[in-house]
């Protein structure tokens, strides 16, 4: 826009304020063509950064490279560089694939009992389950149909959660359906719970408590729980590991705050044997392959991430959590 136009200069910062709107003020400051992306530590800016470009994406607003600034404190990549460590192929720990748990949380995914045998068999593991983004989807042919899967000795999981981050007016359905779904919990069965908060909560605190207030309803206290994408502080994990001794952490390739660093860590250094690792594929694309494609066999980059928070060399995380995972996901009782 040409702003030697009358109004144009208005015109154009109303535009921007509009494209903005909701993130002006607590993530970014707009004037004019100036954008000045904040963010508290490195962590934070870059998921500032990218709710801003996704903005510009979402309406057709295009930038120039050069007329960017990225990273602007020493040592920090310059855009151009930043380019180039973008394209280089992403850096790999030597991983072979040698089993893993595969999650069906989608009534119209889930395997019939025929299926079983071929999907469970060798060092593979069936998890069938509910996301909370189709839990108002749920019929009670589906339920009865759940039931029945589950009693199938080749289901060693089932899963649920509750997801506040983009249906806030799902909460209640999310919720009844937790309830549902944790009375058909078994010792023998681990769950698989998914707890992500609002945007605003980043440690996932309201269904952390939520969660854990049900599954104390429901749930014997040996029974099995594995913290999916965790996104905890340490202070949450203990009151799981106080409340279900057999409950597991795992950790993706998503970035984590300070907060979640640190309890990452204390885990490892008191609680190792609750550590898990997982690929979440095939999403959290943009976080795990700079090809834009999550796989199974992505989850040497997922342990390269997770051991470079730990300083841990990868190798030895992958054996570690490869001995969590067949004890956790076992045919016999745990503990």
């Amino acid at each position: 826009m040409p702003f030697g136009l009358t109004n144009a200069p208005a015109t154009f910062a109303r535009a921007i304020n509009l494209v903005l709107r909701g993130l002006t003020w607590k993530h970014v400051l707009a004037f004019l063509d100036d954008i000045l992306v904040m963010g508290r530590d490195f962590t934070l800016h870059l998921r500032n950064l990218a709710d801003v470009l996704s903005r510009f994406k979402k309406f057709g607003l295009k930038l120039k490279p050069r007329k960017c600034e990225l990273f602007q404190k020493k040592d920090w990549p310059s855009v151009a560089e930043f380019a180039r460590i973008k394209a280089s192929p992403p850096s790999r720990a030597p991983c072979q694939l040698v089993g893993g748990v595969a999650v069906f949380c989608d009534p119209a995914t889930w395997p019939k009992t025929r299926d079983l045998g071929r999907l469970a068999s060798g060092p593979r593991r069936v998890a069938v389950g509910i996301h909370p983004s189709r839990a108002d989807a749920m019929t009670s042919e589906d339920w009865v149909r759940f039931e029945s899967i589950l009693g199938s000795p080749r289901v060693r999981a089932l899963g649920v959660g509750l997801d506040f981050f983009r249906e806030p007016c799902q909460r209640s359905v999310q919720h009844r359906t937790l309830r549902q779904t944790l009375a058909f919990a078994s010792c023998r069965k681990p769950v698989v719970l998914h707890l992500r908060g609002s945007p605003s909560d980043e440690l996932a605190t309201e269904p952390h408590r939520l969660a854990l207030a049900e599954a104390k309803k429901f749930c014997g206290r040996q029974q099995p729980f594995h913290i999916h994408c965790c996104s905890f502080g340490f202070a949450q994990m203990s009151e799981w590991m106080r409340e279900f001794p057999n409950t597991c952490f795992g950790y993706t390739g998503r970035s984590l705050n300070s907060e979640q660093v640190s309890g990452l860590r204390s885990l490892w250094l008191t609680e190792p044997n609750r550590l898990l690792l997982e690929t979440d594929a095939p999403y959290l694309r943009s976080g795990v392959d700079n090809s834009g494609c999550n796989l199974p066999s992505c989850l040497g980059q997922v342990a390269t991430y997770i051991g470079g928070v730990l300083r841990v060399k990868p190798a030895r995380l992958l054996q570690e959590t490869l001995k969590n995972g067949e004890r956790f996901y076992s045919p016999e009782v745990l503990r």
